[in-house]
């Protein structure tokens, strides 16, 4: 009976050994060592291979199971260097894994990371035109990286400014806020989307239209009753023409004023920079 139960006192011994736990903290006991040169590796999206020297107080195991890192050995002695081959992540998140390294009683974890393949997507339209009114812009990605980097080009921070991210059915939607364009000349501005993690930017341009106005030089023009070619200038940002019923409007004020020669409408029209 004693035979037996030093049996399974030893099995129940190996067995926690070797199993995985959520405890990644070094164990020493005793008079059995062991340290790793670091406790964490990691790699990006493209994986490669990264070194671990073990430092232990006698000859160490590798227990740990991954399919996507591999260590070159799974045993060995004290200054023994353990390559692990990393696979490239075609995932869009990170992947972790947790080694043990043991001699004795002693216990040391590694844990293995691979970035995820980061990505900036544009699935909504590349050029927008609004209208002259304050708008709400929005930019649909297919993204998975956090906080990317937003700039504008051309003044566009000056109307156009960030609102707001929603995340729904795995699509991430920028919102923006576009104001009230004001000035009589059409605006434009590139909002860039960017990030570190990725090579080639997300460019939206956006376009918003203009105050469109026909201002004349004075809206009052006084002259005698004498003959005269009439001249004023007007301000535009619009095609400018007197149409058929424009005109005899004209003609009736002038008649009732007393001018009874028909003008030429050939009015000095300037075409003002805004």
């Amino acid at each position: 009976m004693d035979f037996l139960k030093n049996i399974m006192i030893t099995l129940l011994a190996a067995t926690m050994l070797w199993s995985c736990s959520d405890n990644d903290e070094s164990i020493n006991g005793g008079e059995t060592t062991i340290s790793l040169s670091t406790n964490t590796i990691q790699a990006d999206k493209n994986g490669g291979n990264i070194t671990v020297t073990v430092t232990s107080s006698g000859d160490w195991r590798l227990a740990g199971v991954c399919d996507w890192a591999h260590p070159s050995v799974t045993s060995g002695k004290d200054g023994d260097v353990v390559t692990f081959t990393i696979d490239p992540n075609t995932l869009d998140e990170k992947r972790t894994a947790t080694f043990k390294f043991f001699t004795g009683s002693a216990v040391a974890p590694l844990q293995v990371e691979i970035l995820p393949a980061y990505i900036i997507d544009l699935l909504s339209d590349d050029n927008l035109s609004i209208s002259k009114e304050e708008n709400t812009i929005q930019i649909q990605l297919n993204t998975n990286i956090a906080e990317p980097v937003i700039t504008y080009s051309e003044g566009g921070e000056e109307w156009l400014v960030f609102d707001k991210r929603s995340d729904f059915g795995g699509k991430v939607t920028l919102s923006f806020k576009a104001a009230k364009n004001v000035t009589y000349k059409e605006r434009s501005a590139t909002i860039t989307i960017s990030s570190p993690l990725v090579t080639n930017p997300v460019n939206v341009n956006v376009n918003q239209k203009r105050t469109e106005a026909i201002i004349p030089e004075t809206d009052v023009l006084m002259y005698d009753l004498s003959a005269r070619t009439i001249s004023f200038k007007v301000r535009y940002n619009v095609e400018y023409t007197l149409s058929p019923a424009e005109q005899q409007q004209v003609l009736n004020i002038l008649k009732h004023c007393g001018v009874l020669q028909p003008p030429k409408f050939d009015a000095y029209i300037e075409d003002y920079d805004w």
